[in-house]
């Protein structure tokens, strides 16, 4: 053992013992596999389009959404049913000839609340699969709604083929009621689900 001390051999058996211990570690934590996560999808905002995937899958999904303009933006989802592609939401909106709601048969089906300028904020959500127009609603500063200005990106949305990740547990809960809010405990600044 010319070459080797005592403080060597204690370390290369510490390190050995580490390895079939992390070994070991590693098997039992894939007998207890902990449940699959919501996906993460990103778009960017921008003066006035989205950037971001043309089809991701369904199930629990974490929406974040980056703006990337001068302007606040938000990500509505509309689910276009019976058919419709978004030709013919554009269409639609065309034929509307100002701000007003969408045709019935484009669904709002959840979104993200709109990040400042240069900055992101995020929302998790159940999405089914089908064929969904991600808009912009938020009408500053003109009071045209940025969808009327072209914001507006078509969003396939494919059955999962893995496992279904379960919805996250909420630590905080709104209440909506006539004209006013209600919490289940007071809220605090910082990040809530």
């Amino acid at each position: 053992m010319r070459g080797v001390s005592v403080a060597g051999i204690v370390l290369l058996m510490v390190g050995a013992c580490a390895q079939q211990d992390s070994g070991s570690a590693s098997g039992k934590a894939a007998a207890t596999a902990a449940p699959a996560a919501p996906a993460v999808v990103h778009f960017t905002a921008k003066d006035f389009a989205f950037e971001g995937p043309d089809t991701i899958a369904s199930g629990m999904t974490t929406l974040v959404l980056h703006n990337d303009g001068p302007n606040l933006h938000n990500l509505v989802l509309l689910r276009l049913e019976g058919g419709k592609t978004l030709a013919d939401l554009q269409a639609a909106l065309a034929a509307m000839k100002g701000p007003g709601l969408p045709p019935a048969w484009a669904v709002p089906s959840g979104g993200v609340n709109p990040p400042d300028p240069g900055s992101d904020t995020e929302g998790t959500l159940d999405i089914a699969p089908g064929n969904y127009a991600v808009v912009c609603v938020v009408d500053a500063p003109d009071h045209v709604p940025h969808m009327m200005k072209g914001m507006i990106k078509a969003l396939t949305v494919v059955p999962s083929t893995g496992p279904a990740a379960p919805a996250p547990t909420a630590d905080l809960t709104v209440s909506e009621v006539d004209f006013a809010f209600g919490f289940s405990a007071p809220p605090t600044a910082g990040h809530h689900v």
